[in-house]
């Protein structure tokens, strides 16, 4: 058979097939490591431990005053405009 032929027909589906091969192997790997593994009970004590420390460490917030943002505005909005001065087209109906 040629090989150029077989290729085309064929090569997509080898290639497919090494990928799926190379990942379960991967995953196996990765999944019989013993660096990987770990004890659950003693992963879950030390969490809590340290959520523990961390909750009596709290400290109560200190806010700042707030701006005085309202003041402001009625500063601003307090002032008078003098609608001689404003374009007619912007302060009068048609």
């Amino acid at each position: 058979m040629d090989p150029k032929k077989f290729l085309l027909a064929h090569g997509e589906k080898l290639v497919v097939a090494l990928v799926v091969i190379i990942a379960g192997w991967m995953v196996y790997a990765t999944i019989s490591d013993e660096s990987t593994q770990f004890s659950y009970a003693d992963q879950v004590s030390d969490d809590f431990s340290a959520i523990t420390r961390a909750e009596n460490m709290v400290k109560p917030p200190v806010f700042r005053d707030p701006a005085p943002i309202p003041d402001y505005i009625e500063r601003r909005f307090d002032v008078e405009l003098d609608i001689a001065d404003l374009p007619q087209w912007i302060v009068s109906h048609p």
